[in-house]
């Protein structure tokens, strides 16, 4: 099959990066054995880049995006951190088991969890360096004392002598 030269630049890329990032799972509780005995995947096909502090797919959302431009800019990063002599603060290599285990402890893949939070406000609402704002719910503000219990208007409501409708507010003559 004909690969793309992006494509296989791609893969160029997640290869040093996987190099560059030691190769093994870093997970010391990681229970996958090697066939020298040694624990830590060294697989390759099973490796994958992860966020220590989660965030990824938001990551994968900023203008860089996905694919070629995203391991660019990890390699970037990586390129850096080794530069200053340490370790990136951001990626980590972990097997596929070890990352979706810390995925389910973190609460990073919240999948149909997300919906049970309240939807954030448009952007243009939102006050920089603020907490994100989110929508609350209202109270109920109608005029027949029962919260979520509206009032009804009837047709013969609304035509009784009695009752005067006026800018959406019920008021009763006596």
């Amino acid at each position: 099959m004909l690969e793309s030269k992006s494509t296989k630049r791609q893969r160029e890329l997640r290869l040093e990066i996987i190099e560059k990032l030691g190769g093994r799972c870093e997970n010391p509780g990681c229970r996958w054995r090697n066939d020298d005995g040694t624990t830590g995947c060294t697989d390759v096909r099973a490796l994958q880049i992860d966020h220590k502090r989660g965030g990824g797919s938001t990551e994968r959302q900023t203008p860089h995006g996905g694919g070629l431009a995203y391991y660019s800019y990890v390699l970037t990063d990586l390129k850096y951190a080794a530069m200053t002599g340490r370790k990136s603060p951001y990626y980590q290599l972990l097997c596929a088991n070890c990352n979706w285990i810390k995925r389910s402890k973190d609460k990073e893949a919240r999948g149909a969890d997300q919906h049970k939070r309240p939807a954030r406000l448009r952007p243009g609402l939102q006050v920089k360096g603020h907490p994100v704002r989110r929508v609350t719910k209202r109270r109920n503000t109608s005029n027949t004392g029962f919260p979520g219990r509206p009032m009804k208007i009837t047709r013969d409501l609304l035509f009784r002598g009695s009752t005067i409708i006026s800018e959406g507010k019920m008021t009763w003559q006596s």
